[in-house]
């Protein structure tokens, strides 16, 4: 199975239980991904910002939008490219526009405050 993971707000606020999920997975054989979408202004700093969390996975990858409301159709371009099945995202959005798609889409809430 390949298991796609957003960063921000998903992996960047529960980066232990993340952790867990990724060595068990990994360790169990299959794959998993960050699949960030950003701004322009951020597109020059994530990829360290991932790489310094030292997270166990199989690769990132990073979109860039012109506006938020296009980040759900480039991750799902990047889940049809590396056969993502399985994702994680706090963006009720792209969890609606994934499983529109026939990606089990799990919502990760973001937590108050």
């Amino acid at each position: 199975m390949k298991v796609g993971l957003d960063y921000w707000n998903t992996v960047s606020h529960n980066l232990d239980t993340f952790r867990v999920l990724a060595d068990a997975l990994l360790d169990g054989g299959h794959e998993v991904y960050i699949v960030t979408a950003v701004g322009h202004r951020r597109k020059h700093t994530v990829l360290a910002d991932i790489a310094a969390l030292d997270l166990p996975v199989s690769g990132v990858r990073m979109v860039v939008f012109d506006r938020p409301a296009e980040a759900p159709r480039l991750k799902f371009e990047v889940c049809q490219e590396l056969g993502i099945t399985l994702f994680f995202d706090d963006r009720a959005d792209t969890c609606a526009y994934l499983n529109d798609r026939g990606i089990v889409a799990c919502n990760v809430l973001r937590r108050p405050g």
